[in-house]
């Protein structure tokens, strides 16, 4: 019985923290192209 609780509350925190990070580092990157973009016009 406690094992499925456990299951059920499971939180890959890893996985999602390595999400995060990808999706900022994206962020950054796109914003780092972007604005060099306006500054060559």
């Amino acid at each position: 019985m406690s094992n499925q609780v456990l299951e059920e509350r499971f939180v890959p925190k890893g996985a999602i923290a390595f999400f995060a990070a990808l999706v900022v580092f994206y962020a950054m990157l796109w914003f780092t192209m972007y604005a060099e973009l306006l500054g060559r016009r």
